[in-house]
């Protein structure tokens, strides 16, 4: 009851719930203005993002004296970890005009070995594709050069090329902006609660009465 005698009740009241379908469907406009900012977003990203050329060479360890192959692949482990050293490549990648390699090998040089069979892969890693493949091949024969696991030899049966294209597509950075995006608003308009619309509402109902203490 207020001052002047009404009093105001309602029959019942409804707390804001999930939106149903229809709701949902109205909101799917958020889910396209969110794909469309995320894809905005993710082209900006990609072309502001420095792109990363990898070029890859193939060694083989061999030898003349012995047909055990799991000592040529356990020569293979030994050589791979000379890759990166920078004792052993940093001066030679110099020599090649590489300087940033050669202060970095390891943020530049990726070598694997396979742990049964004496094959290693030598992957250079740069911003700019011809490097990428000078890295690889400068730090390949490198390797051939050493004499570190006589009486093996290794000998590149795979010469690294000059990459076309970057490790990572352009599509991947823009498309995965609106992807993630998309997914975001679909959640929100799924999951942000409504209040029913004021037709859904309870009608307050007015009742007269007198005020206590009136004549």
């Amino acid at each position: 009851m207020n001052s002047w005698g009404v009093v105001v009740s309602a029959d019942r009241t409804e707390a804001p719930g999930l939106p149903g379908v229809r709701l949902l469907l109205r909101r799917a406009r958020w889910v396209v203005l969110a794909a469309v900012l995320g894809l905005a977003a993710g082209a900006t990203l990609d072309l502001v993002r420095t792109p990363v050329y990898e070029s890859t060479a193939y060694l083989a360890v061999t030898t003349e004296r012995s047909q055990d192959t799991g000592a040529m692949a356990r020569s293979a482990q030994a050589l791979a970890r000379l890759a990166t050293s920078p004792g052993i490549v940093s001066a030679p990648l110099r020599v090649a005009g590489l300087p940033d390699a050669a202060a970095d090998p390891r943020g530049f040089i990726t070598v694997q070995a396979a742990p049964d069979a004496p094959v290693i892969s030598v992957t250079g890693r740069s911003s700019d594709a011809e490097a990428a493949q000078r890295i690889a091949e400068s730090v390949s024969f490198t390797l051939v050069g050493l004499d570190a696991v006589e009486p093996f030899d290794a000998v590149v049966v795979g010469e690294p090329a000059v990459p076309d294209d970057p490790t990572m597509p352009w599509w991947v950075v823009p498309f995965g902006g609106a992807a993630g995006a998309a997914g975001l608003g679909l959640v929100l308009a799924a999951t942000l609660p409504h209040d029913g619309g004021t037709r859904d509402r309870p009608r307050p109902r007015l009742r007269l009465g007198r005020r206590r203490g009136a004549a």
